[in-house]
């Protein structure tokens, strides 16, 4: 048999997808030829290596183990493999890295030295299995690796992906080392647990890896997680601090704290401390701040890294409201400056710039006056929010607003003056709230939602709910059931309903207040607190969140 031809009946045996005459030609070609024979060994030491995707001997034995134990011979087989084991000398391992398929995708560094030991293993398998090769073996432990964690609580949509493929995640399932735990839609979320008692949160729409790091001064090597979207609430022991590591594309964490948040985007990485320290740099430049209790710090390019008080942009009242299904909450709390905060914690912040800071005027305890038009938008666009709305088909924007005057907009053809919106331009939107003249002169709320029954434009929801120039609690829901309301104050307005869905939603589109992205659609007024969530609130969760106040 020639090599292209064993090596594709190879390949089928490592899928598991050969026959048993495919099997024999293999183990028979083998016998009779030592290149073949080393092809064999090779491949069966990378297929063992991927399949492990790990860096230590104890985690390839237990998916060996499991591996002949679905075969139904693990008794007999596992015994025989061991006395194999016990027989072999290591003095005579002879590598061989040099020659790889181009196809089998190169391990770090740190990984070639325990390769040697997956070829022995391989070779013992295939003495076990009586085909006469003669390699030397090191020996190899065949005690189960611990997890890295153990899934305490899932909610949602989450799962576990590994180098056998995903499967949803359930408690008490074990999360081994090279896992990567995803939560996909709104409201999923899972908790996790290590043996060193650390806690791990992972909210909705985010993505970790766990991993153990070899040659740490720990014998089982330290915990790294690594946070690629999303958001993360970590709780870890005082005496395991250095047991963790936490990294991100923007940053890594050093821990001296031991109750922490990571929330991470495309763009930028940010540490809330609520307790102890940490130790907090930015990859791009190898910067590092220390961020005590109270205080957050964000990395990302072109902003300055620096810890600031948590205390920026928070009240006492924050703490009563709804926090399930938040997206994006804006306190307007900062004091100054040219960003508004996104203070919602879920997530990457979507921090919004102001196009014309001598527009604005920032006002204590927490506000902003738009005196003249002006733009607030996103850095990027607003998919923190859109991706979770776009799965529930379901939206609640909230503002606590005092208008400037309560006839606004331009009337019939000039479009509402923007309080919130999701949007590229006056005539594409995902959705948006404001104030129009028409066709009530005095001036009225008004949405425009975009489904999969609209243009890109949207239809427009415009019950006759007044606008007033006073202090004023505005909220829109949207249910799945295509149910919209207004409630001003906590009442409850007019409702309509909109069918279709939010599967037409763009992507790109920037979250936007007081103004149209191309900013020819102003507001006039003061913006206190403006909240998006990725449900509809009920009734009553509209009147707590009234209720909380300012």
């Amino acid at each position: 048999m020639n090599r292209p031809d064993f090596e594709l009946i190879l390949d089928k045996c490592l899928e598991g997808t050969a026959t048993p005459e495919e099997e024999a030609q293999a183990a028979t070609a083998a016998r009779q030829s030592s290149e073949l024979n080393d092809t064999l060994l090779r491949e069966l030491g990378i297929h063992a290596a991927l399949a492990s995707f790990r860096h230590d001997d104890s985690a390839f034995a237990d998916a060996f183990m499991s591996r002949i134990t679905r075969s139904g011979q693990s008794d007999a087989f596992a015994a025989r493999v061991r006395e194999r084991f016990d027989e072999q000398e290591p003095s005579d391992v002879r590598p061989d890295a040099a020659r790889r398929r181009p196809r089998v995708a190169r391990f770090p560094s740190e990984t070639r030295s325990w390769g040697w030991r997956i070829t022995g293993v391989a070779a013992a398998l295939l003495i076990a299995l009586g085909l006469g090769v003669h390699v030397a073996l090191q020996r190899l432990s065949l005690a189960a690796p611990a997890p890295f964690a153990t899934v305490t609580h899932a909610r949602g949509d989450v799962l576990v992906v590994g180098p056998h493929g995903q499967t949803a995640v359930d408690p008490d399932d074990r999360i081994e080392p090279g896992a990567t735990v995803v939560t996909r839609r709104a409201l999923s979320a899972a908790t996790l647990r290590t043996p060193d008692g650390a806690e791990l949160q992972l909210g909705s729409d985010s993505r970790a890896t766990f991993c153990i790091q070899p040659g740490a001064d720990r014998a089982d090597g330290a915990r790294g997680v690594h946070l690629a979207i999303g958001a993360m609430r970590a709780e870890v022991p005082r005496t395991h601090t250095a047991a963790l590591a936490f990294t991100t594309p923007h940053a890594e964490v050093q821990i001296l704290a031991t109750r922490f948040s990571l929330a991470v985007d495309a763009l930028s990485t940010r540490v809330e401390v609520a307790r102890g320290e940490v130790q907090f740099t930015r990859t791009s430049d190898s910067k590092t701040v220390a961020v005590r209790a109270g205080h957050y710090a964000v990395a990302a390019e072109g902003v300055a890294l620096a810890a600031k008080p948590l205390a920026e942009g928070r009240t006492p009242a924050t703490a009563a409201r709804v926090t399930v299904g938040l997206c994006a909450l804006y306190t307007f709390g900062a004091g100054g400056g040219n960003t508004v905060r996104d203070a919602s914690g879920v997530g990457g912040p979507l921090d919004l710039q102001i196009d014309d800071p001598q527009a604005v005027a920032w006002i204590r305890p927490a506000g902003l006056t738009v005196r003249s038009p002006a733009v607030l938008a996103s850095r990027t666009p607003a998919t923190k929010i859109i991706y979770p709305c776009r799965a529930s088909n379901e939206i609640t924007i909230e503002a606590w607003i005092t208008p400037k005057i309560a006839a606004q907009g331009g009337g019939l053809g000039k479009g509402a003056a923007r309080i919130v919106s999701i949007s590229a331009n006056p005539t594409e939107r995902n959705v948006t709230i404001g104030i129009d003249i028409s066709p009530h002169p005095e001036g009225s709320y008004e949405a425009r939602l975009r489904t999969t029954t609209t243009d890109p434009n949207a239809g427009v929801f415009a019950p006759h709910c007044p606008a007033r120039a006073s202090l004023t609690h505005l909220v829109y829901t949207r249910g799945a059931t295509g149910k919209d309301t207004f409630y001003v104050d906590g009442v409850p307005g007019p409702s309509g309903v909109s069918t279709g869905t939010f599967d037409n939603w763009a992507n790109t589109f920037h979250l936007v207040l007081a103004n149209e992205f191309t900013g020819n659609r102003p507001w006039l007024g003061t913006l206190h607190l403006v909240a998006l969530y990725s449900r509809c609130l009920t009734p009553e969760e509209v009147q707590r969140n009234f209720t909380a106040g300012l």
